[in-house]
């Protein structure tokens, strides 16, 4: 529903009349690292930390084939921030913007909105995007802190690996292996704008194999405000509860299986058209309820032969109220994949996966859908091959082959050539095609948007409705990017990517007509969705890590992104609609890591985001603070939050036109974790 903002600003405009290997290429790499959890590591250590979301397979960060950024659990743990939007906003090239107390819009290199469908999110390589919309409920996605091992992100298509919808990247959340969680683990932080926040988790072993841990999480978070003052009505309070064992029963075969339930209420405060009593509009305060399930089970097995196998099965449920409209998801994944090597030379990933999207629907306040039911299913193959050319130059290539129900049959074929000239260089260019497959609502929405003067009738209704035959989204991805570490204690990583993608969404008009109600006659103003939108996005990210000396640490980061579109000659009406103001052009952050005497530790985040929506909603900076203390198994942090302007905006709420201002926030935490160890082995 967050495509009827495009709506929207067509009529502001007065245009309502216009009808997507195992093998180290390196030849001298930088020496392993034996660190598990990061804190306290060296330059070398990260960037030898193992990555999987770039190839579906273990690699180094140090020799990937694509533009990926690491956030690890010391990160994490120093950043102060409490959910996992917050922690994205480290990453370059990645905006993050809050819209109120529950939700987020985020995205990677552009296209940002609600539900930003061109970003691919897993957890522990399990799809969370939302088939209803291609999108993610951000404020459900509460895995808890302490269990998050690393979020891989990486910037760009991963198609080929992770299909469609991968098309700006990808966003995994690794936890970490039961083994690391054993114990007793009790949080609880307030502040001021949040009456509750609390986790409690406990860690065992069941005989010399296995290990476990369950937890519980609960938050509740108070009310924003609207820019007039008043409260926002969109406080949140939510429960969480999840597990996950892992099982070695053979020297072979790993067993893993993780599963949670989320049950979550949020205010809800929207200006909506009421379409069973038009022309009514009204502003409708009302609680939005989620109530969500999953469930993972994977099997890695290792033959004789070196191939790595891997089985995993999911499930997700959710059950969602939201504008009046009350819907049901029911999806089921399959995968398959085997990793083997061929000869000295080539390291091979490939592998198959079914799903299904089972939706039911029922009509809200102003959207409903043509069909209430709707059941899809997916098939997909892919194959990847890393050829190591020489001792220091190797070339992947690989593509993905889908049949879907919306657009049939896609391909997402990829390259990338990475080049190791010395121990410390690496540099690497990719070429690679990706899609964003349609979901319903492109097929089948059907929503009456705003009310407004129509001459000759008492009133006129902006209508928005589904085109019933879509085409998927198809985007051509160049890409170069360097690393190099400059001495022990500088590392500088840089990328720069230029995007040319066809068949986009856009709004457009079709004839106005005549509709009726038992009292009157009333004109339609009606909009569908075409794909005739050209764009060409261009840009680039620079990050370092400096340790200015072993107990202090400085980390800079800039993105830019700029976009230019095109249309055929008859839309040119529409041009306005979607122009790439969503996105801020300019991103900057600075992270400062300080450890002092006595346990004592100084961690600040300052960021600066430029103006979007034309300036409309104005740049703002953004300094973050925490100060901890640390002894054993006790920590507690004073943490600040938004301390620089009291109040802003930082993102148009496009699904309930009620924008909220985001407040600064101070807030202390108190954390107790007592770690067990334990015999079983990975």
């Amino acid at each position: 529903m967050n495509r009827i903002s495009s709506i929207k600003r067509i009529a502001s405009l007065g245009l309502l009349w216009f009808p997507l290997g195992a093998q180290d290429s390196s030849p001298n790499p930088p020496p392993p690292t034996q660190t598990k959890d990061l804190s306290g590591a060296s330059l070398e250590d990260l960037l030898n930390v193992k990555v999987t979301s770039v190839s579906k397979k273990e690699e180094k960060l140090w020799t990937a084939g694509a533009a990926v950024f690491v956030i690890t659990q010391d990160d994490i743990r120093r950043s102060g921030y409490t959910n996992v939007p917050d922690l994205l906003r480290m990453v370059p090239g990645v905006n993050v913007a809050r819209m109120n107390a529950s939700t987020w819009a985020i995205s990677v290199r552009g296209f940002n909105d609600l539900y930003a469908d061109r970003v691919l999110v897993l957890v522990d390589g399990r799809s969370v995007f939302d088939p209803m919309f291609s999108g993610v409920h951000w404020g459900d996605l509460d895995v808890p802190l302490e269990d998050i091992e690393r979020i891989e992100v990486v910037r760009g298509p991963g198609g080929t690996i992770w299909g469609a919808n991968a098309v700006n990247g990808v966003i995994n959340i690794i936890t970490r292996h039961s083994q690391d969680t054993q114990g007793v683990a009790i949080r609880g932080s307030a502040g001021t704008d949040s009456s509750g926040n609390a986790f409690s988790q406990f860690g065992g072993s069941i005989g010399d194999a296995a290990t476990y841990r369950v937890f519980e999480q609960y938050f509740n978070i108070d009310n924003f405000r609207s820019p007039s003052g008043a409260a926002a009505l969109d406080g949140r309070h939510s429960f969480h509860e999840g597990f996950r064992a892992d099982w070695k029963p053979t020297a072979s075969d790993t067993v893993m299986v993780e599963g949670e339930a989320n049950r979550t209420e949020q205010g809800e405060l929207a200006q909506t058209v009421v379409a069973n009593a038009l022309p009514l509009q009204a502003s409708v305060d009302g609680i939005n309820r989620d109530a969500s399930a999953s469930l993972l089970l994977r099997w890695n097995h290792m033959l004789a032969s070196g191939d790595e196998l891997s089985f995993q099965l999911s499930g997700n449920y959710l059950d969602r109220h939201t504008l009046g409209m009350h819907y049901f998801e029911r999806s089921f994944d399959f995968a398959f994949q085997d990793h083997l090597a061929v000869g000295a030379r080539q390291d091979i990933v490939w592998g198959t996966e079914l799903r299904a999207d089972l939706i039911q629907t029922q009509p809200g306040y102003a959207f409903s859908f043509w069909a209430p039911y709707r059941n899809d299913f997916f098939e997909s193959l892919f194959a990847q091959d890393q050829i190591r050319l020489t001792d220091s130059l190797s070339l992947t290539v690989g593509s993905k082959f889908e049949l879907n129900d919306y657009t049939g049959f896609e391909f997402e074929p990829s390259a990338q050539l990475i080049w190791t000239p010395t121990a410390r260089q690496t540099l690497w260019a990719s070429a690679a095609r990706a899609v964003r497959q349609p979901n319903m609502t492109d097929l089948q929405l059907r929503g009456d948007v705003a009310i407004v003067p129509a001459p000759g009738f008492p009133f006129g209704v902006i209508t928005t409705q589904g085109n019933p035959n879509p085409v998927a989204e198809a985007v051509k991805d160049y890409e170069l990017g360097y690393r190099v570490q400059a001495g022990k204690r500088l590392f500088v990583d840089v990328a720069a990517f230029a995007n040319f993608s066809r068949n986009n969404r856009i709004g457009v008009p079709l004839a106005p007509f005549v509709g009726t109600t038992p009292q009157l006659s009333y004109l339609v103003i009606p909009f569908t969705f075409d794909y005739d939108r050209r764009v060409q996005t261009r840009g680039g990210e620079i990050f370092a890590t400096w340790d200015v000396t072993s107990k202090w640490r400085l980390s800079p980061g800039y993105s830019l992104f700029h976009l230019n579109q095109t249309y055929d000659p008859v839309d040119v009406a529409v041009q306005p609609v979607e122009t790439g103001l969503t996105s801020p052009a300019h991103q900057f952050e600075l992270r400062s890591m300080l450890s002092l005497p006595h346990n004592l530790e100084w961690d600040a985040n300052f960021s600066y985001t430029s103006s979007l929506m034309g300036g409309s909603i104005p740049a703002y900076p953004k300094l973050d603070t925490r100060i901890g203390w640390r002894r054993g198994n006790l920590e507690f942090s004073l943490n600040g939050q938004d301390l620089l302007k009291p109040w802003h905006i930082e993102f148009p709420n496009e699904l309930t036109s009620a924008d909220t201002m985001i407040p600064h926030s101070v807030f202390v935490q108190l954390a107790w974790r007592f770690q067990t160890p334990v015999k079983p082995g990975r």
